[in-house]
């Protein structure tokens, strides 16, 4: 009877759109984080919620924003969403927005 209200192909829509997710400028992390456990739940119907857990983390760390946040949630070695969301959510607190996108400046040395 499942089938009739979740089709294969709307799983593999919510699979796709759950992986290429990406924080929106308008988004603060709990809108973000809430988002994707929408789609996780769409996309992943019948995994069990700890496998979940370690999935939604991993997508919502690669989405969430720029270089210096990102690596400050994924050193914190979080285990569940929410604690993800609040640790973001006091960072953006502290240091302000963190939506570009950016990586380790690497200073060119010249030599002569």
């Amino acid at each position: 009877m499942s089938g009739r209200f979740c089709p294969k192909e709307f799983v593999v829509a919510h699979r796709v759109e759950f992986r290429s997710r990406l924080r929106k400028q308008s988004e603060n992390p709990s809108d973000y984080g809430f988002a994707l456990r929408r789609l996780e739940n769409l996309a992943f119907p019948e995994m069990a919620y700890s496998d979940g857990e370690v999935v939604i983390l991993e997508q919502f760390m690669s989405g969430i924003g720029n270089f210096d946040l990102r690596s400050h949630v994924v050193l914190h070695h979080l285990r569940t969403l929410e604690s993800a969301i609040s640790l973001a959510t006091e960072f953006e607190t502290v240091k302000g927005p963190q939506l570009s996108i950016s990586k380790p400046r690497v200073h060119n040395v010249q030599t002569q």
